[in-house]
């Protein structure tokens, strides 16, 4: 009787170190660092969550003067700001350190860059083709080309209503493809390879970007709540000392099938069974 009491007075100190954040240590050999319990919490991350699109300079395909492709870039990051549920930012002045932000390090400042080129310029019309790409793994999120039509003496993209409505429809169509996702959930994870629970039938593509929050933890809130009641006598649930989920990972979507998908832990620690996916 009395050791069935000294283990259960183990099991209820152990659980409010737990849910106080104090790391667990096991012993280990002089000069050696200490072993750390899977208990452990995870790194929190910050992260935007906002969808950021970074707009690169567009190029020509030979090389010509390059106002249009100025012109273009701009008008393009025109009609994308104009969407709120994108962050946008100008790729022809945002800068890492003293580098321009291009293809090859924009996954360090956004979520996918947007490129285009000038296939085609004849007297009569010049031809774009626009591309959104994952900044990480430069999957292809949206591809699309469009022309305009030019007026005798013109070198630029029309600036008439009709023509620039072009430019509307193609940016409208990139958040119309990379659709607002509900969350999905962790079903598995081994190492860098996580399972989600929500595929093709829910809209996933490849490439989309997402950040997990920190609900799979072994310790549901149900328990730390109790833990803090018992020591203190306040609710945690009616006194707003619940802290929302942390973000403890971003990944992005590798392969997709009906009903779940894999995706690739980029950035975090680990990702656990139970933990919220949210899409940007």
């Amino acid at each position: 009787m009395r050791t069935e009491r000294r283990r259960k007075g183990w099991q209820a100190l152990l659980l409010a170190l737990v849910a106080s954040g104090c790391v667990i240590e096991t012993a280990a050999p002089k000069g050696m660092p200490p072993i750390v319990s899977p208990e452990e919490a995870r790194r929190g991350l910050i992260v935007g969550k906002n969808f950021r699109i970074v707009v690169l300079d567009f190029g020509a395909k030979e090389s010509t003067d390059t106002g249009l492709e100025r012109t273009l870039a701009a008008m393009v990051l025109t009609e994308l700001k104009n969407d709120k549920r994108f962050a946008v930012y100008d790729g022809g002045i945002a800068r890492r350190g003293d580098v321009l932000v291009n293809e090859e390090n924009a996954k360090e400042s956004a979520d996918a860059y947007l490129t285009g080129t000038v296939t085609a310029r004849h007297q009569d019309e010049v031809c774009l083709d626009l591309r959104l790409a994952n900044a990480v793994s430069r999957e292809v999120l949206f591809a699309r080309w469009e022309c305009a039509k030019l007026k005798a003496g013109e070198k630029e993209w029309p600036a008439n209503t009709t023509e620039r409505q072009k430019i509307t429809r193609m940016a409208q169509d990139i958040s119309r493809t990379i659709k607002k996702l509900e969350p999905a959930k962790v079903v598995s994870a081994d190492g860098r390879m996580v399972v989600i629970n929500k595929g093709s039938s829910d809209d996933v593509l490849r490439g989309m970007p997402a950040y997990i929050e920190d609900t799979g933890s072994s310790i549901g809130e149900s328990a730390i709540d109790d833990v803090v009641r018992s020591l203190s006598g306040i609710k945690p649930e009616k006194s707003g000392l619940r802290a929302p989920p942390a973000i403890v990972g971003q990944l992005y979507i590798l392969s997709v099938e009906d009903y779940r998908s894999i995706a690739i832990l980029f950035d975090g620690e680990r990702a656990l069974p139970g933990d919220t996916v949210v899409f940007k």
